[in-house]
């Protein structure tokens, strides 16, 4: 058995290393798609406004891997699939 954590005894928890979470650390977070705002010239510092598993609903999230809904695709699902797949005739950039 691969243990993703310590005891912590002072906390009566455990401690989990990354990406395990959960009272045994025996869930995998799974990719996320974390989403920026600021960083521009009047604002020198981007905050972290987005971190959702699998996209926001876009797929599921099973032991740290994203199951995406057929629309989506991606590591977190983060990517749209274009009409038809572009016909075989190109490639499509949605997101």
């Amino acid at each position: 058995l691969r243990q993703h954590g310590t005891w912590n005894a002072a906390t009566g928890r455990c401690t989990c290393v990354d990406p395990f979470r959960g009272k045994f650390c025996d869930n995998m977070d799974c990719p996320a798609t974390v989403a920026l705002i600021g960083g521009g010239p009047l604002n020198s510092s981007p905050q972290r406004v987005d971190d959702a598993d699998c996209s926001n609903g876009r797929g599921l999230c099973r032991e740290g891997r994203c199951f995406c809904k057929p629309e989506f695709f991606g590591p977190s699902c983060s990517h749209a699939r274009c009409p038809n797949e572009c016909s075989g005739n190109g490639q499509c950039f949605q997101t």
